[in-house]
């Protein structure tokens, strides 16, 4: 996903048109750069089977394989995920499988939900990277707040005891919002920062 996204919202159109020269390593840049980060994931996966295989064998025989599917499109609450920005997880723990009445500890610091919007507010940064980063977040947040979405996240099954597994990885791209909105800080007027 991190890589997408770099990927994407610093293309201009001018590396666009570039693309389009008769140079073969510049049409194709996109190409080979996917495809050595396709074949270094793939070594990596490799790599990892060693602890994986073992791995996968021991949690085949625990007791969330025996876990119900979803049988429909449940939608939790938005409101306790958007709290939990302000204020943290108290219950993080749950016995029931379904995930129902637990929401996930997403909390990173009120500096950061304070500076990810300067980055939307700021005029000289892209539509395109506005949208992409909407859509991370937005993609997320209906996966923290849809049934579905989470069994998927969790590899097709419920976890045991700690729900939202995937949650880290929404505050890294928080932090990471974060940290471009306060890098773009001093090209943004007051008046943005006060409202």
């Amino acid at each position: 996903i991190y890589y997408l996204y770099e990927y994407f919202t610093t293309k201009t159109l001018k590396d666009i048109n570039n693309e389009n020269s008769k140079n073969p390593i510049e049409k194709y840049e996109f190409l080979n750069k996917g495809s050595l980060f396709a074949i270094s994931s793939i070594v990596a996966a490799g790599i990892a089977c060693f602890a994986i295989l073992p791995m996968y064998d021991v949690l085949a025989s625990t007791s969330a394989v025996a876990n119900a599917k979803p049988s429909g499109l449940d939608f939790y609450s938005p409101i306790s995920v958007i709290t939990t920005h302000f204020f943290g997880n108290v219950t993080s723990f749950y016995t029931n499988p379904t995930n129902t009445g637990v929401v996930p500890n997403v909390y990173c610091g009120i500096l950061t939900l304070l500076c990810v919007p300067i980055l939307f507010a700021n005029q000289e940064i892209g539509k395109k990277e506005k949208i992409i980063t909407a859509s991370i977040i937005g993609f997320f947040f209906l996966s923290f707040c849809t049934n579905i979405l989470n069994y998927i996240w969790h590899a097709g099954h419920y976890p045991n005891s700690l729900p939202y597994r995937f949650s880290y990885i929404y505050i890294f791209f928080l932090i990471y919002f974060g940290y471009k909105g306060i890098l773009e800080l001093t090209k943004t007027s007051n008046k943005t920062i006060v409202i």
